[in-house]
């Protein structure tokens, strides 16, 4: 499995300067979508290339039609923010977006694989949320000194529902209190868990759907 420091290392880097550290630090709200592939596909190598080209495209589509950006990339794994100026409620409803669109589209390639005799591919999401203070909105999102917190418990979260049999998106507590109940979700409280370089557990919330296809 990637981990986030992994992921942050792949990505580009960027550098702080005076103009940026002389202005009044600006907040904005940000929510953060790990998604990662439970099992490496089967087959040919031929085959298990493009099965991987498969699933990060749509994990591309899915994220920037909902406005957000993939920051890192690994051969199995990706991190997605949601972030600016708006309303939280929107961030979280984008992301949510996004990775329902995530398994429906999946569940469109895995109807293509079994019909050639292919394994179907499975994944895993978590999504956590929160307020970012940054030194600039110039900077790129991963060195951001807030963030990694927010990636840990999403990539954590991913990590829990990549162990679960059922159709379901893992997210954390604030994402839960963003979300736009009138939505048709169902959500349980499946208790806490503690999470890398975070003192106090986490209460994780199983975001689940009759819409949403079967693992």
């Amino acid at each position: 499995m990637s981990t986030v420091s992994q992921l942050v290392t792949n990505a580009a880097e960027t550098t702080t300067t005076i103009e940026d550290r002389a202005q009044p630090p600006p907040q904005r709200w940000t929510t953060a979508l790990f998604v990662q592939l439970i099992r490496p596909p089967s087959g040919p190598i031929a085959h298990h290339q493009k099965a991987l080209d498969e699933y990060h495209a749509i994990v591309e589509r899915a994220v920037t039609h909902q406005c957000g950006d993939v920051v890192a990339v690994s051969s199995d794994a990706a991190l997605a923010v949601f972030s600016g100026e708006g309303h939280p409620q929107d961030h979280v409803q984008f992301a949510v977006d996004a990775a329902t669109s995530m398994l429906e589209q999946v569940a469109q390639l895995n109807g293509q694989r079994l019909a050639q005799g292919l394994a179907p591919l499975r994944i895993g999401i978590g999504m956590d949320a929160g307020v970012l203070t940054t030194s600039g909105f110039k900077r790129h999102p991963l060195l951001d000194p807030g963030l990694e917190g927010y990636l840990n418990k999403a990539r954590r979260l991913s990590d829990l529902n990549c162990q679960t049999p059922f159709p379901a998106i893992f997210v954390s507590h604030s994402v839960v209190n963003r979300l736009d109940h009138n939505q048709r979700y169902s959500i349980q409280n499946l208790g806490d868990v503690f999470v890398e370089n975070q003192a106090d557990p986490i209460a994780v919330y199983a975001l689940m759907s009759g819409e949403f296809p079967a693992k």
